[in-house]
Protein backbone atom coordinates (compact mmCIF):
# COMPACT_ATOMS: atom_id res chain seq x y z
CA UNK A 1 0.00 0.00 0.00
CA UNK A 2 1.38 3.36 -1.01
CA UNK A 3 0.24 6.33 1.02
CA UNK A 4 0.52 9.79 0.10
CA UNK A 5 0.18 13.56 2.41
CA UNK A 6 -1.39 16.45 0.74
CA UNK A 7 -3.71 19.59 1.09
CA UNK A 8 -7.53 19.70 0.56
CA UNK A 9 -8.66 23.37 0.13
CA UNK A 10 -11.76 22.28 1.72
CA UNK A 11 -9.88 21.21 5.29
CA UNK A 12 -7.53 22.92 7.67
CA UNK A 13 -5.55 19.31 8.13
CA UNK A 14 -3.41 17.30 5.57
CA UNK A 15 -4.88 14.83 3.85
CA UNK A 16 -3.92 11.01 3.41
CA UNK A 17 -4.66 9.32 0.16
CA UNK A 18 -3.90 5.21 0.27
CA UNK A 19 -3.86 3.27 -2.91
CA UNK A 20 -2.31 0.02 -4.19
CA UNK A 21 0.22 -0.34 -7.41
CA UNK A 22 -2.64 -0.63 -9.48
CA UNK A 23 -5.61 0.74 -7.88
CA UNK A 24 -7.04 -2.60 -8.52
CA UNK A 25 -7.95 -3.99 -4.93
CA UNK A 26 -9.80 -2.85 -1.50
CA UNK A 27 -7.70 -1.24 1.46
CA UNK A 28 -8.78 -1.55 5.19
CA UNK A 29 -6.88 0.42 7.47
CA UNK A 30 -6.24 1.32 11.45
CA UNK A 31 -4.79 4.68 12.87
CA UNK A 32 -3.25 3.05 16.61
CA UNK A 33 -0.87 0.70 14.67
CA UNK A 34 -2.93 -2.81 15.63
CA UNK A 35 -3.35 -5.35 12.89
CA UNK A 36 -5.84 -4.33 10.08
CA UNK A 37 -8.75 -7.14 8.87
CA UNK A 38 -10.97 -7.30 6.46
CA UNK A 39 -13.63 -5.80 9.58
CA UNK A 40 -11.54 -2.68 10.02
CA UNK A 41 -12.32 0.85 8.35
CA UNK A 42 -12.40 0.36 4.49
CA UNK A 43 -10.22 3.01 2.47
CA UNK A 44 -12.87 5.09 0.12
CA UNK A 45 -11.05 8.41 -0.01
CA UNK A 46 -8.44 10.69 0.91
CA UNK A 47 -9.25 11.61 4.61
CA UNK A 48 -8.17 14.54 7.02
CA UNK A 49 -5.17 13.86 9.10
CA UNK A 50 -5.49 15.61 12.87
CA UNK A 51 -2.80 13.88 14.77
CA UNK A 52 0.13 11.49 15.27
CA UNK A 53 -0.77 8.05 14.48
CA UNK A 54 0.96 4.71 12.87
CA UNK A 55 -1.19 3.72 10.07
CA UNK A 56 -1.32 0.15 9.13
CA UNK A 57 -2.82 -0.66 5.77
CA UNK A 58 -3.84 -4.07 3.86
CA UNK A 59 -5.32 -4.99 0.41
CA UNK A 60 -7.02 -7.69 -0.49
CA UNK A 61 -5.97 -9.85 -3.26
CA UNK A 62 -8.22 -12.00 -5.65
CA UNK A 63 -7.45 -14.97 -3.06
CA UNK A 64 -7.59 -13.71 0.12
CA UNK A 65 -3.64 -13.31 0.29
CA UNK A 66 -2.61 -9.68 2.44
CA UNK A 67 0.71 -8.04 2.97
CA UNK A 68 0.70 -5.02 5.44
CA UNK A 69 2.28 -2.06 5.21
CA UNK A 70 2.74 0.36 8.33
CA UNK A 71 3.21 3.83 8.22
CA UNK A 72 4.06 6.11 10.80
CA UNK A 73 3.15 10.09 10.75
CA UNK A 74 3.16 13.08 12.82
CA UNK A 75 0.73 16.12 11.98
CA UNK A 76 1.95 18.95 12.00
CA UNK A 77 1.12 22.80 10.93
CA UNK A 78 3.86 22.55 8.14
CA UNK A 79 2.49 19.36 6.62
CA UNK A 80 2.03 19.86 2.78
CA UNK A 81 3.84 23.58 3.48
CA UNK A 82 5.79 24.67 0.35
CA UNK A 83 9.27 23.81 0.97
CA UNK A 84 12.38 25.08 -1.14
CA UNK A 85 15.54 23.13 -0.66
CA UNK A 86 18.62 25.68 -1.47
CA UNK A 87 20.69 22.25 -0.54
CA UNK A 88 20.03 19.25 -2.71
CA UNK A 89 20.06 16.07 -0.37
CA UNK A 90 22.27 13.41 -1.26
CA UNK A 91 22.04 11.44 -4.34
CA UNK A 92 24.70 9.09 -3.45
CA UNK A 93 22.06 6.12 -2.84
CA UNK A 94 18.42 6.48 -3.48
CA UNK A 95 17.24 6.01 0.24
CA UNK A 96 18.86 9.07 1.01
CA UNK A 97 16.32 11.47 -0.78
CA UNK A 98 13.85 10.46 2.36
CA UNK A 99 10.77 10.34 -0.88
CA UNK A 100 11.91 13.66 -2.58
CA UNK A 101 11.81 17.16 -1.91
CA UNK A 102 8.69 16.98 0.27
CA UNK A 103 9.81 14.77 2.67
CA UNK A 104 11.27 16.99 5.43
CA UNK A 105 7.09 18.32 5.43
CA UNK A 106 5.27 14.94 4.79
CA UNK A 107 5.00 13.94 8.63
CA UNK A 108 6.20 10.59 7.42
CA UNK A 109 8.46 9.72 10.38
CA UNK A 110 11.73 7.92 9.75
CA UNK A 111 12.30 4.57 11.69
CA UNK A 112 14.16 4.82 15.07
CA UNK A 113 16.67 1.92 13.93
CA UNK A 114 17.18 2.43 10.37
CA UNK A 115 17.63 5.04 7.67
CA UNK A 116 16.77 2.33 4.65
CA UNK A 117 13.24 2.75 5.73
CA UNK A 118 13.23 5.13 2.76
CA UNK A 119 11.82 8.23 5.07
CA UNK A 120 14.87 9.49 6.04
CA UNK A 121 16.64 12.42 3.79
CA UNK A 122 20.47 12.91 3.83
CA UNK A 123 22.88 15.69 2.85
CA UNK A 124 26.54 15.16 2.26
CA UNK A 125 29.22 17.58 2.92
CA UNK A 126 26.41 20.55 2.80
CA UNK A 127 25.49 22.41 5.43
CA UNK A 128 21.04 22.35 4.84
CA UNK A 129 19.77 25.64 4.02
CA UNK A 130 15.28 24.86 3.71
CA UNK A 131 13.20 27.58 3.67
CA UNK A 132 9.73 26.22 4.44
CA UNK A 133 6.54 28.91 4.05
CA UNK A 134 3.42 27.99 6.34
CA UNK A 135 -0.10 28.76 5.07
CA UNK A 136 -1.82 32.31 6.44
CA UNK A 137 -4.33 29.53 8.04
CA UNK A 138 -1.45 27.93 10.00
CA UNK A 139 -0.56 31.57 12.14
CA UNK A 140 -4.63 31.70 12.77
CA UNK A 141 -5.37 28.58 14.12
CA UNK A 142 -2.27 27.75 16.15
CA UNK A 143 0.74 29.99 18.09
CA UNK A 144 4.22 28.45 17.05
CA UNK A 145 6.04 28.13 20.38
CA UNK A 146 8.15 25.27 19.27
CA UNK A 147 9.88 23.85 16.51
CA UNK A 148 11.45 20.28 16.34
CA UNK A 149 13.55 17.66 14.35
CA UNK A 150 14.43 14.52 14.14
CA UNK A 151 18.01 13.31 13.31
CA UNK A 152 19.96 10.31 12.96
CA UNK A 153 23.51 9.07 13.90
CA UNK A 154 25.40 5.98 12.56
CA UNK A 155 28.53 6.25 12.34
CA UNK A 156 29.39 2.70 11.45
CA UNK A 157 27.84 4.06 8.29
CA UNK A 158 29.17 7.28 7.68
CA UNK A 159 25.80 9.28 9.13
CA UNK A 160 26.32 11.93 11.27
CA UNK A 161 23.89 14.10 13.77
CA UNK A 162 24.17 17.85 13.11
CA UNK A 163 26.39 20.04 15.53
CA UNK A 164 24.59 23.14 14.65
CA UNK A 165 20.93 23.47 14.42
CA UNK A 166 19.77 27.60 13.00
CA UNK A 167 16.69 28.85 12.67
CA UNK A 168 15.35 31.93 10.96
CA UNK A 169 11.98 33.15 10.82
CA UNK A 170 10.44 35.77 8.44
CA UNK A 171 6.87 37.23 7.66
CA UNK A 172 7.91 38.76 4.36
CA UNK A 173 10.45 36.11 2.96
CA UNK A 174 12.97 39.09 3.11
CA UNK A 175 14.11 40.09 6.62
CA UNK A 176 14.50 37.05 8.76
CA UNK A 177 15.55 37.17 12.14
CA UNK A 178 17.50 34.23 14.25
CA UNK A 179 15.06 32.33 16.59
CA UNK A 180 16.77 29.33 17.48
CA UNK A 181 20.14 28.07 17.73
CA UNK A 182 21.59 25.08 19.22
CA UNK A 183 24.99 22.82 19.25
CA UNK A 184 25.16 19.33 19.92
CA UNK A 185 28.72 18.23 21.33
CA UNK A 186 27.72 14.37 20.78
CA UNK A 187 30.69 11.80 19.89
CA UNK A 188 31.11 10.71 16.69
CA UNK A 189 31.32 7.16 18.00
CA UNK A 190 28.27 7.09 19.85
Amino acid sequence: VFMTVGCDAASSYPTVTLRTLYNDRPIYYTLDGSEPTASSTKYEAPYPFERRATIRAIPYKKYGETVVSEHHLSSHIAMGAKITLNTKYSTYKAIYSGGGDEAIVDGQLGSNTTYADGHWQGYWGDSIDAVIELSPNAFTQSHINAISMRFMQNTFDWILAPTQIKVYASVDGKEWTLVGDKHFDMDPRE
